[in-house]
């Protein structure tokens, strides 16, 4: 073997152990596996961003309970960019997406923070496609058994959600305004929710992995 090809070789060994610089949001091209983990990182960059401007800008309308819903979102934001990166499942993602989704929905009927809206439906979208571009290069299985515990667990939580909500809606909602109100009980839910899914996927895994990571 050549000296030339010898160095040609190496070239080629090092561009493919060499990870790709940081990806921006804004950028839409997930192909490769690094592709897809960097785009999540970028992706959980996106939430803890989003979750420091709606921060600011609730503190400074505090007085106007319309900001509530927004600042109650905070922990939400700030679980979904912890999460996404780290465990890389679908299925939140998609949660995620919908999410952004109906807020998009909700705001653009009011005429609020549409900006910000259409930027969390941008960042939800791209971490659907980043999970599912990870999972297709893993080669990764849905554990159905699994999936049915955790997605029961779900269920089951939604419907101790919808149980409260029914209780204080005929008792009473501790004298607080019907915007604040509301906007706790979701989040308590999805925090719930996200809570109950994570304890359970660490007993009952969602996915068989046939590639090693």
């Amino acid at each position: 073997m050549t000296t030339s090809e010898t160095d040609s070789i190496t070239v080629t060994e090092q561009e493919i152990k060499t990870p790709n610089k940081s990806r921006s949001v804004w950028s839409h091209t997930i192909v490769t596996l690094e592709d897809a983990e960097e785009t999540l990182r970028a992706v959980a960059r996106a939430w803890y961003t989003v979750a420091a401007l709606v921060l600011v800008a609730s503190l400074i309308a505090l007085a106007d309970f319309r900001s509530a819903p927004m600042l109650s979102d905070i922990p939400f934001f700030l679980v979904s960019g912890h999460y996404l990166p780290r465990r890389k499942s679908r299925a939140f993602a998609i949660g995620l997406l919908l999410y952004a989704v109906f807020l998009t929905g909700y705001n653009l009927a009011h005429g609020d923070n549409i900006l910000l809206q259409l930027f969390l439906a941008w960042i939800g979208y791209l971490g659907v496609r980043a999970t599912f571009v990870y999972h297709k290069h893993m080669h990764s299985k849905v554990a159905w058994n699994g999936a049915l515990i955790v997605g029961g667990g779900a269920f089951v939580t939604l419907l101790g959600w919808l149980g409260l909500s029914m209780y204080l809606d005929l008792h009473g909602r501790f004298g607080m305004p019907p915007v604040l109100r509301d906007a706790l009980l979701i989040n308590c839910m999805l925090a719930a929710m996200t809570i109950c899914c994570l304890q359970l996927s660490k007993k009952f895994p969602l996915i068989k992995m046939t590639q090693s990571i």
